[in-house]
């Protein structure tokens, strides 16, 4: 199938360079058959209805107006002058732009249309090339009936659905397009026989209704791989054979899925990272060599078929805009080993692997600015926690003080170099103030930014020891977090209620079950850590997975939230 869309695009492309050539321009003289730019059309549909097959009409700069549609079996090449000069709009009782048939192209053209129908409607049974064409705010972009259809190099910006297809026999092959910010159910509606979806960008706006790339009943061969899907309800939905080397990234929601999953599918080499649910399984399929990260609910994978090299880790995307991969990332030759990147060299996992992807310089980034610093007087210390750097070469922290707002980090002022998101600060004062900033290392000596800079004030006196009491109940931090052997849980017990307090602290696994009796007694108002070493009430270990500590107040859960903590075995 492959073979043949190659071979009549080529096929489209050669009968649209035969024959002869017409122009339609505000500029010309209006003189048919409209054979050069001096004697051009003023109306479109004029130079269009002057055409033999395979001929070609140039449409001249500016914007144009007008209703136009290609005879039967006209194969005419519509080509603009560029999407930044040539503009054509839909006109009042007209659902459509273009309304082309077999074998018709189209290019170098920018659309919009404000009224329900499509700026390209390609008549049924009608396949067409449409190449290097930008599709603004309109209800569809493309409406495409008929086989082969080509859909290359094209840009669709806030069109309420970009490419629509109902047809059950013929090839589709869509490739390299972008699409920005669908808002009507899906950014592609296919139902065909067969297709090559590929390359493409597809980016939504969270908090609209909007799946970010395909679905349909599908009943021939169906390939999606090295697409980019960001944002939206949902990443790639589609019943296809093949998903491969596809990257889903924040689909928005919680319980939304990043990529849909049916009977005997075959998905390997995908990267699905910070989806509400990463993946909706239907029936069993084929998972291996693909990641999953920082998603609401991975999966377990005891229900694919002979799941194999599946991971769990910081792809390490340039940007969360940029989804090539950094220098040691681990998705770097992570990939089904039987499948090759461009380069020969054992394929990448994510959108710019195998051999459909790219050959690029790994660029080797700093890691990320360490965020979420907050800092709490307990005793005679300060702590201090953070969000702890998941990047494959991260190696330690430089965390820098002082007793005066606005400095800046230096040699002088750095107070130690932790390889933990926390640190206990004993070097304090009663009543004196200190300001915190903080950079993460990796392994080759980049620096990050420094942090926003952390205030701990300490403004009030309480049990003596010039502490502001706790205003709420809650799980503050764990650290480390990731974990392998044990993790120390810092949680605050406020004043509500009597005193000395019923506190409970449990661990739940990801299902909501629980694992662990942390804490069950009473406690006076303040700040505490327990320890939890990663087993059960029974003393059996727990193996690797998402664990939530949830701490309860006289049987009041919702006084706190739930702290996620990470087991790595």
């Amino acid at each position: 199938m492959k073979k043949a869309i190659f071979i009549t695009l080529i096929a489209i492309s050669a009968q649209t360079a035969l024959a002869d050539y017409h122009y339609a321009s505000h500029e010309g003289s209006n003189e048919y058959p409209y054979t050069s730019w001096a004697t051009a059309a003023h109306l479109i549909q004029d130079a269009v209805d002057a055409t033999d097959p395979h001929d070609t009409l140039y449409i001249g700069s500016g914007d144009w107006y007008q209703y136009v549609a290609t005879g039967v079996y006209d194969s005419v090449a519509l080509i603009g002058m560029g999407t930044d000069s040539t503009f054509c709009y839909n006109v009042p009782d007209s659902v459509y732009v273009f309304v082309i048939d077999y074998g018709c192209s189209v290019e170098n053209i920018t659309f919009s249309n404000d009224t329900n129908g499509a700026c390209i409607r390609a008549r049924v049974f009608a396949g067409v090339l449409i190449n290097n064409c930008r599709f603004a705010y309109s209800r569809t972009g493309i409406g495409a009936s008929g086989y082969p259809t080509i859909i290359t190099n094209c840009v669709f910006d806030n069109c309420a659905r970009a490419i629509s297809a109902y047809i059950w026999e013929g090839d589709f092959f869509i490739s390299n397009n972008l699409i920005m910010y669908a808002y009507d159910g899906w950014a592609m509606y296919l139902q065909v026989y067969s297709a090559i979806v590929q390359n493409n960008i597809i980016i939504s706006t969270p908090g609209v209704v909007v799946s970010a790339m395909l679905s349909g009943q599908i009943d021939g061969e169906v390939v999606i791989r090295n697409n980019v899907a960001v944002g939206g309800r949902g990443g790639i939905a589609v019943d296809a054979q093949w998903k491969y080397n596809n990257t889903v990234y924040n689909t928005g929601f919680v319980n939304q899925y990043g990529m849909l999953i049916d009977y005997n599918d075959s998905l390997f080499n995908n990267s699905i990272t910070s989806c509400g649910e990463p993946l909706s399984v239907r029936d069993s399929c084929y998972f291996s060599y693909n990641n999953l990260w920082d998603n609401e609910h991975d999966p377990s994978f005891d229900l694919f078929i002979n799941p194999v090299g599946n991971i769990s880790v910081n792809p390490m995307y340039l940007s969360d805009t940029d989804f090539h991969l950094q220098a040691f990332s681990p998705l770097i030759d992570a990939g089904h080993p039987g499948y090759l990147d461009v380069d020969g060299s054992r394929s990448d996992i994510g959108a710019y692997g195998g051999p459909y992807g790219e050959s690029y310089i790994y660029q080797d980034l700093p890691p990320a600015v360490p965020d979420s610093l907050s800092g709490e007087v307990v005793g005679d210390s300060i702590i201090l926690n953070w969000r702890y750097n998941t990047e494959a070469d991260f190696s330690s922290y430089l965390l820098h003080k002082d007793t005066l707002s606005g400095f800046e980090p230096t040699i002088f002022n750095l107070i130690a170099e932790p390889d933990t998101s926390y640190y206990e600060d004993t070097g304090i004062l009663p009543g004196q103030n200190y300001y915190y900033r903080i950079a993460s290392l990796d392994n080759q000596g980049n620096i990050s930014d420094y942090s926003e800079e952390l205030a701990v004030i300490q403004t009030g006196v309480w049990n003596g020891m010039g502490v502001e009491p706790p205003r709420i109940t809650t799980i503050k931090s764990n650290y480390p977090n990731p974990f392998n052997s044990q993790t120390t849980i810092i949680y605050s017990v406020a004043n509500l209620g009597p005193i000395p307090a019923q506190i409970n602290v449990n661990i739940y696994d990801i299902v909501g079950r629980l694992v662990k009796r942390l804490v069950d007694e009473r406690k006076e108002v303040g700040v505490y850590r327990i320890t939890w070493d990663g087993r059960d009430d029974s003393g059996s270990e727990c193996p690797s997975g998402v664990y939530f500590a949830r701490i309860v107040q006289w049987d009041l859960g919702f006084l706190g939230r739930h702290q996620k903590l990470v087991l790595i075995r």
